[in-house]
């Protein structure tokens, strides 16, 4: 059930580019959680058995500071965590398969001490430029500036190309299938802004860039918001 409801959320999320949207437990209860950043659980320097000490140890203090839930990262500039049929495995990863599935045992770690888990999804960030990212594969996804040039740092893929709302979406759906998470958190639901240089050495463009109406175009809002 929470399989098909997430499915319809999230479709409906990335379409009309809501920036925070959140499922309302129904039986009211407290949530309290911390995001646990991929560093902080993983090193390629490490063994899978260290690694896995480094999971349970930050669940044990999640217990003890009496949170509720944990929001594992998963998915980090367009490079996964998991067992991904889409995606490489990340740089704490070693960009290899760590000899264990952290967010598997994750989550059935963090259910052995009464934890719910969220998969936290950095959702348009694909920063890393590894063999098999959006960023190496799918040049022609990334975000633009007004001359036509791609991104070249802090890279984001375009949310108003179809392509990449449809891949996105058959990325997360791919965790929500595979594992037993109890919710699903969406980061980077956005444009990434101006670098502090370009500003500074474009101000004179600002004017012609920046509508009264708004930063984007009509026919670029468009593609967000309709069906």
């Amino acid at each position: 059930m929470f399989k098909n409801i997430f499915h319809i959320c999230f479709v409906i999320y990335i379409y009309t580019f809501l920036f925070n949207s959140t499922l309302a437990q129904t039986n009211n209860q407290e949530f309290r959680s911390t995001w646990v950043i991929t560093w902080e659980h993983i090193s390629s320097s490490k063994t899978a058995e260290q690694n896995k000490a480094t999971i349970r140890e930050i669940l044990d203090n999640h217990v003890k500071a009496k949170m509720t839930s944990v929001l594992f990262q998963v998915r980090q500039s367009g490079t996964a965590y998991y067992q991904s049929s889409f995606e490489p495995w990340g740089y704490y990863a070693g960009y290899n398969y760590p000899g264990y599935d952290p967010l598997q045992y994750a989550v059935e770690e963090a259910h052995k001490r009464g934890l719910e888990l969220h998969a936290w999804f950095n959702v348009f960030n694909v920063s890393s430029t590894y063999s098999g990212t959006i960023s190496a594969e799918h040049p022609e996804w990334i975000c633009r500036d007004q001359n036509g040039n791609p991104m070249t740092s802090y890279m984001s893929s375009s949310p108003g190309l179809q392509a990449v709302r449809d891949y996105t979406i058959n990325v997360a759906m791919e965790i929500v299938r595979n594992y037993d998470i109890d919710g699903f958190h969406l980061d980077y639901v956005r444009w990434n802004e101006y670098d502090t240089d370009d500003m500074l050495d474009a101000p004179s463009q600002l004017e012609q860039e920046i509508k009264p109406d708004g930063l984007f175009s009509d026919k670029t809002i468009s593609k967000l918001t309709s069906p």
